[in-house]
C-alpha cells in the first residue's frame, strides 16, 4: 500500500521528489495521451511520452526519459494519482529497481498533483489551443519543442524568483557547489 508522501515534504534539491501525471490532447481525428514526470524542486519536466492509448507503458516510457536522463540517485520520492498505470506491476518493478520510493494521492484529491495540473493547464492554454496538429507525430515534434526547448528553457515561473526551470536549477546546483566549497575550505 502507498501513501501520499508529497504532501509531507520539504523540498530543497533537485532529484528529491518527482511528481506524475497524464492528459488527452484532442487531434483531428482521434484523442492521444502525454504522460510528464517533473522533477518538483523546479518545476522541469525531466521525462514524457505521448501514446494512443493508456496503457502502463505509456508513463513507464515517460519514467523511463526521465530515469535515463537525470539518473537520479536512491531515496527518490516518486508521486502520482491511483491510476492503474503507476500501480501497474512493470512499473512499481521500475519503481523498486531505482530505488525510489512511491507517493500516491488520497482518493478523490487531484490538488495531491497540483504540479502536474498546473503544468497541463500551462501547456494547454499556451501551445495545443493555439495550434492545429496534422497528426500525432506532428504532436510529437511540436511537444518535444515545447517542453524541451521552450518551458524548460525559457518560460519564467513566479514560483521559481521568474526564472525557467533550468535557470532555477542551474542556480540551486552553483549555490550548492558554492555552500560544498565553503565547507571544504573551513575544514582546511
Amino acid at each position: 500500500m502507498h501513501v501520499n508522501l508529497a504532501g509531507r515534504m520539504k523540498v530543497t534539491g533537485i532529484n528529491q521528489l518527482w511528481v506524475a501525471d497524464i492528459t488527452y490532447v484532442r487531434l483531428n481525428r482521434e484523442f492521444v495521451y502525454l504522460a510528464v514526470v517533473l522533477d518538483r524542486f523546479s518545476r522541469r519536466v525531466v521525462g514524457w511520452a505521448l501514446d494512443r492509448t493508456l496503457s502502463s507503458r505509456l508513463p513507464l516510457a515517460a519514467l523511463t526519459n526521465a530515469l535515463e536522463d537525470r539518473k537520479p540517485g536512491p531515496g527518490l520520492v516518486h508521486h502520482s494519482d491511483r491510476g492503474v498505470q503507476y500501480l501497474h506491476a512493470n512499473y512499481v518493478a521500475t519503481l523498486r529497481k531505482y530505488s525510489i520510493i512511491a507517493s500516491v494521492s488520497r482518493p478523490a484529491s487531484p490538488g495531491d498533483n497540483a504540479n502536474c495540473e498546473s503544468f497541463f493547464r500551462t501547456l494547454k492554454r499556451e501551445e495545443i489551443r493555439t495550434r492545429e496538429y496534422a497528426d500525432v507525430e506532428d504532436l510529437r515534434t511540436k511537444m518535444s519543442r515545447f517542453i524541451d526547448s521552450y518551458y524548460n528553457r525559457k518560460r519564467l515561473h513566479s514560483a521559481l524568483g521568474y526564472r525557467s526551470p533550468a535557470e532555477f536549477e542551474k542556480s540551486a546546483r552553483s549555490a550548492g557547489a558554492a555552500s560544498i566549497s565553503s565547507v571544504i575550505e573551513l575544514d582546511c
